[in-house]
């Protein structure tokens, strides 16, 4: 007994005198490594990281080199988690929950616009905005929105993505049109009837003045082309 009682006593001396993890100072490097990481993958953005600190019960064996990972396909932005390994001198790994806010400059409506309201240079301009989602879906360059219709109502200040926006059409159904075929040698057009609306770069059907239906690309100026 008195044996049992001894070693007992040993493994609490133990356990006390076992050098701990910091806690606070592992989730500063965690926010350090997140920081680093949004900025390589966004660096025209500045990130605000918040890191959900661990439980302060938690005892860690102290760790001579953590090391810090995401999972495959993990986006830089909204809320995560982030793996935390030790190897030496005594393994052991966790995960930290997180929370990156992306704050930076991207396209916004400079007045309200109605549906169907073409966008105008002056229609549009940059401004410094805290981001609510995937940094790719705003757009950023007025030549991006310039020359595009209003999908919907647009409130003065709002952020633009390319969903909010379409391409006026080009060419609509029953239009005469011409259609245009082009080689490196030479160009031969002639007269026909659009099948449906079309949008640059769409591909439009027409009806030829001797029934046969015919296929190109629409073009901004409203007419079609066939290249070869």
């Amino acid at each position: 007994m008195l044996c049992l009682l001894f070693l007992l006593g040993n493994s609490s001396l133990a356990q006390e005198a076992m050098p701990i993890q910091s806690l606070e100072q592992m989730t500063q490097m965690a926010a350090e490594h997140l920081k680093s990481e949004a900025s390589r993958s966004y660096p025209e953005f500045q990130a605000q990281i918040d890191i959900r600190p661990p439980d302060p019960r938690l005892r860690l064996y102290r760790c001579s080199h953590l090391e810090f990972s995401l999972a495959p396909g993990t986006h830089l932005y909204g809320m995560g988690s982030l793996g935390v390994r030790c190897e030496a001198p005594q393994p052991w790994a966790l995960h930290l929950g997180y929370q990156i806010e992306l704050r930076g400059p991207v396209l916004v409506a400079a007045r309200a616009l109605a549906a169907r309201e073409a966008v105008k240079p002056r229609d549009v301009e940059l401004r410094e905005i805290d981001l609510s989602a995937d940094p790719g879906n705003y757009l950023r360059n007025p030549q991006q929105a310039v020359g595009l219709l209003s999908k919907q109502p647009i409130l003065a200040g709002q952020a633009l993505t390319p969903n909010m926006l379409t391409k006026p059409l080009a060419i609509r159904a029953g239009q005469k049109v011409r259609i245009m075929v082009q080689t490196p040698t030479y160009t031969v057009s002639q007269e026909c009837t659009a099948i449906s609306n079309a949008v640059a770069g769409d591909l439009v059907r027409c009806k030829a003045n001797n029934g046969r239906i015919l296929q190109g690309v629409a073009m901004d100026d409203g007419t079609l082309q066939i290249q070869f």
